[in-house]
């Protein structure tokens, strides 16, 4: 995992869309911010922002999966020490998702250049992780 901050701020009354989901790919697969699309462009309601992230992530074996937060000791409990993603309300505008870099629900890494993290209760938070879609590759 390679922390990467965003290039793109979010400012849609302006039709501009951040792309911090975009660096927290980069991030957790280490590449450049270049390399790895925008996927969040406005129309994010009807979840096309995912159906995009995993047609770009299955070209690579790789699928994109998000679930309700589950705190730190969930995750000690599993033996896990994964880096993932955690989406939740942004301190910069309430009505706005913000996506950082989390490590057993925690944030970690804010690829905003406030390093404000999220606000709101972390109960209303989601986690986000990849897989392998090729077992067979994987092995």
């Amino acid at each position: 995992m390679t922390p990467t901050t965003q290039t793109i701020l979010h400012d849609p009354e302006n039709g501009q869309y951040g792309n911090c989901f975009t660096a927290c790919i980069a991030s957790l697969l280490s590449l450049p911010i270049a390399e790895v699309p925008q996927f969040c462009n406005g129309d994010d309601d009807d979840g096309k922002w995912c159906r995009r992230a995993n047609e770009w992530l299955g070209k690579r074996g790789l699928a994109f999966l998000e679930f309700p937060y589950t705190d730190a000791a969930y995750w000690e409990m599993a033996g896990s020490d994964c880096f993932h993603t955690i989406t939740g309300a942004s301190p910069r505008r309430a009505d706005t998702q913000h996506c950082v870099i989390g490590r057993r629900s925690e944030i970690y890494f804010d690829p905003h250049p406030s390093r404000d993290g999220l606000v709101g209760d972390p109960s209303t938070w989601l986690i986000g992780v990849l897989i392998r879609t090729n077992v067979a590759e994987a092995a």
